[in-house]
């Protein structure tokens, strides 16, 4: 008998029910289970999930607003024929009123994907304003110890008392318009750092000032609140030949939508209980002389029914019919303040000699300024106190 060959067969033997054991083991987990043992095991079960691919930037954004607006702190999804590298600027194509993406993790494709897919979780991170919202629209409770939520609550119902339920989306518009104008001042320090709240609603609401991003991301807030129907629009401005990136709102009228800048409606230096109507409700074809914007994301807004110069019939062709019309506000009705859209006309300071018809006008005395924009101007008179 040969010893050496029995041995050498029973380890064959040994190993071949060694391996079909091990067959049988690993057939017996499941996917999620095999990946462990390897320690390759994503942060994530997915196993028995699917998730939604996206192969634009646009998806992803639409995803993502949806998510902030439902309350979710994370999403997860693949991407195809576009990499995490083009959702890096992600919060700049959404309106961050409510919430951004405050990070995103890539995963190896553990699913059997293509080579060009990439699985994506986005991790948000919602905003007081979100919480504030949720409560006054759906009743939900303020998270506990979150004392911005529960401030700008508190501010938020402060300003929306200024409405009520009988009046009309334009009267809303205009009372919450001038209510964060005449509570709100302008921030001219640029030194702030990019978590600063003058970059939110509740700078703009609590703290009482803020830049273009408070103003609009305020405005959203109340208008949703309100129950108007609005946008958050992010593009640029160029004011003194200087451009910048800025922030609006649009606003839905009677199935019309016009363009509603607070920011620039509020002057600098601020006018305490004053506020200007230049950018309330105006068009694209007005606005676009100092404003620019993706067009293709936005409705498109060229009526002018809704404007504020045209409510109140403060639209003027007729230069005759502007310093009635103003003399009879400033002059005879003492009113301290009349704005008026004037068309292209320029104005010099001799052009307002019609206040003085009287003697007794001269007891008085007016401050001027215009708004100039390619389509036309406004012109507003203050009387000095």
């Amino acid at each position: 008998m040969n010893t050496y060959r029995d041995n050498d067969a029973k380890h064959i033997i040994m190993g071949a029910l060694v391996f079909v054991a091990s067959i049988i083991f690993l057939v017996a987990l499941d996917f999620k289970q095999i990946l462990e043992l390897f320690d390759h095991t994503p942060p994530e079960e997915f196993a028995t999930e699917t998730y939604e691919t996206y192969h634009t930037v646009d998806e992803v954004a639409a995803r993502l607003q949806e998510e902030i607006m439902n309350g979710n702190t994370s999403c997860t999804f693949y991407l195809e024929n576009i990499t995490s590298d083009d959702i890096t600027q992600i919060n700049n194509m959404i309106d961050p009123t409510y919430g951004t993406a405050a990070n995103q993790e890539t995963y190896m494709d553990f699913a059997g994907k293509k080579d060009n897919t990439e699985k994506i979780t986005l991790r948000i991170e919602l905003s007081p304003a979100y919480f504030v919202y949720a409560n006054i629209l759906y009743g939900k409770p303020l998270p506990s110890g979150n004392s911005k939520a529960q401030r700008l609550l508190e501010e938020t119902k402060t300003a929306l008392a200024v409405i009520d339920e009988d009046m009309s989306d334009y009267q809303k518009e205009l009372k919450l318009h001038d209510y964060l104008i005449r509570n709100c001042k302008y921030s001219e320090t640029y030194s702030h750092a990019k978590t600063s709240d003058i970059y939110n609603a509740f700078g703009a609401l609590v703290d009482k000032k803020a830049v273009c991003d408070g103003y609009a991301q305020a405005m959203q807030l109340l208008l949703t609140c309100a129950g108007v129907t609005s946008k958050y629009v992010s593009g640029t401005a160029t004011s003194s030949s200087k451009t910048m990136n800025h922030a609006w709102n649009m606003v839905q009228l009677k199935d019309e939508w016009y363009h509603l800048d607070a920011t620039w409606d509020d002057p600098v230096p601020d006018m305490g209980k004053f506020s200007t109507h230049a950018y309330f409700n105006v068009t694209d074809d007005f606005i676009s002389g100092s404003h620019t914007w993706d067009t293709t994301k936005y409705p498109q807004a060229a009526s002018k029914k809704m404007n504020y110069y045209a409510k109140k019939k403060q639209r003027f062709s007729s230069w005759k019919k502007y310093k009635a019309a103003s003399y009879k506000a400033l002059v005879n009705k003492g009113k301290p303040i009349y704005e008026a859209y004037i068309g292209k006309r320029k104005v010099t300071k001799d052009d307002f000699k019609f206040l003085y018809k009287k003697t007794s006008d001269y007891e008085k005395h007016y401050s001027w300024n215009m708004v100039e924009e390619k389509k036309g101007n406004v012109l507003i008179l203050t009387a000095q106190e």
